[in-house]
């Protein structure tokens, strides 16, 4: 399987494409490769406005899926967003490649919009036919239910390691179809770059270069318990 997320910070954060073919790997038995055209900040009107990037890779990178993401913070006008969306998304469709939306999450400051923003993906993924990755509903319930958990890097915007270990086990439910998130391995990071980081960057990798990082039996049987419920209520 071969799958292009198109995104921004929110995508790259904690190597979370690594983490998520490492599940799809791990879960399915066979191999997931991960590509991605994601940048600090942009969002998908900046995607749409970079054609030929965008196309060239879906119409020759031989993609299974495209995972979108949409900015966050702020969350950007559902109007835009929708147009932007269902453009990436009908592009998709004409190559036959199977499109994804990610439901992101609030600012940790802000949950009083995580419903505005779950009610809005679930209405751009029925309307457009691309499947609907409901990430940020399983965020809302770790956080009401658990709010000992950090899901949050420092800056209240970004995922944490646990937070995008989150964010990967929707996505492996999601795509895969299954449900055997307790076989998926525990590791939020697994990152090997042999260099060090000479410039700052908002990363959980920011203190060093080669680094694991395991999350509690107790953490991941929460965090699997949401994800299931949140991918349970999308096919209601």
């Amino acid at each position: 399987m071969k799958i292009l997320f198109v995104g921004n910070s929110h995508t790259y954060f904690n190597d979370m494409p690594h983490l998520f073919s490492t599940m799809m790997e791990q879960g399915t038995g066979s191999y997931a490769e991960a590509d991605m055209l994601a940048y600090s900040g942009r969002d998908l009107q900046w995607h749409r406005q970079e054609y030929f990037s965008l196309r060239y890779q879906l119409l020759y990178g031989h993609y299974d899926w495209c995972i979108i993401q949409q900015a966050a913070h702020p969350f950007p006008p559902e109007e835009q967003t929708f147009a932007d969306a269902k453009w990436i998304i009908d592009l998709c469709h004409v190559l036959r490649i199977k499109p994804a939306v990610v439901t992101t999450w609030s600012k940790k400051g802000q949950p009083e919009i995580q419903d505005q923003m779950n009610a809005f993906y679930r209405h751009l993924t029925e309307e457009t036919d691309a499947l609907s990755v409901p990430v940020g509903d399983a965020w809302q319930i770790v956080r009401i239910n658990h709010p000992d958990i950090e899901l949050y890097w420092a800056d209240g915007a970004h995922a944490s390691p646990t937070g995008d270990y989150l964010t990967a086990m929707v996505l492996y439910g999601a795509i895969s179809g299954q449900s055997n998130f307790e076989t998926l391995p525990d590791a939020a990071i697994d990152f090997l770059g042999g260099q060090k980081l000479e410039f700052e960057c908002p990363s959980a990798l920011l203190s060093q270069s080669d680094t694991k990082i395991n999350l509690s039996e107790k953490t991941r049987k929460i965090l699997i318990q949401a994800a299931k419920k949140a991918l349970f209520s999308i096919h209601l």
